[in-house]
């Protein structure tokens, strides 16, 4: 129940703020009071108050700036109608669903991450490419190899977007069907990073898209 709860207060927190941008009380590339103050404004506590403020992080609505503090976006306005995907990712999806929407997606970025990728993407995706994600190995989501191709695509909305559905992932029944997959196939999900690391060192945008399509369709087919 006092889950339940808090999920409610956050959104109607986000709602509350995202009302106060479009109002105007909050205006676009201005900085934000205070923490302590935020939240009296609010009626929350501070604690509340940090976890919307990470999601609208997320978003690109507010952005921290070392040293100087918290502001509100330039495009905010243009980026809170993107507040209703995590209304969507907040509530219970299925596997298949998060799987689905995996493969709409991750194709296209692996494409666009052989476009677009740098020497130092290229390192990062090299160090990234043996995290399996499953029960006995959940590494940072950021360190996962598919989070490593979304960020040398260099589009942080849809890097953002899969994050979230990684995170929705987690709290399914896939970490547990993970868990039952044979030793044999983690060694082959490896050999596929590699190979789509390679389409993406080549700069072969069209091999990149569809070497993660079939990876992707592997593992839905492993699941069913």
């Amino acid at each position: 129940m006092e889950l339940f709860e808090r999920k409610t207060l956050n959104r109607q927190l986000m709602e509350s703020f995202n009302d106060a941008v479009l109002s105007g009380k909050l205006v676009p590339g201005s900085k934000l009071p205070a923490e302590n103050e935020l939240a009296l404004s609010f009626g929350v506590s501070r604690n509340t108050l940090r976890e919307v403020i990470r999601m609208l992080e997320i978003f690109g609505i507010i952005e921290s700036r070392h040293g100087q503090g918290t502001f509100l976006s330039e495009f905010a306005l243009q980026r809170i109608p993107g507040i209703d995907i995590i209304k969507d990712l907040s509530g219970n999806h299925s596997v298949q669903v998060l799987m689905d929407t995996r493969l709409i997606i991750e194709p296209g970025l692996a494409a666009m991450a052989a476009e677009r990728r740098t020497e130092e993407d290229l390192l990062r995706l090299a160090a990234s490419r043996a995290n399996i994600m499953n029960e006995a190995q959940r590494p940072d989501l950021d360190e996962l190899f598919h989070m490593q191709v979304a960020r040398a695509a260099k589009c942080d909305l849809t890097e953002n977007f899969l994050k979230m559905t990684l995170l929705q992932l987690y709290h399914t029944p896939y970490p547990a069907l993970q868990d039952q997959v044979a030793p044999s196939y983690n060694e082959e999900e490896i050999r596929e990073h590699e190979s789509i690391l390679d389409s993406i060192r080549k700069q072969d945008p069209e091999e990149a898209a569809g070497r993660m399509r079939e990876h992707l369709l592997v593992r839905v087919r492993m699941l069913q």
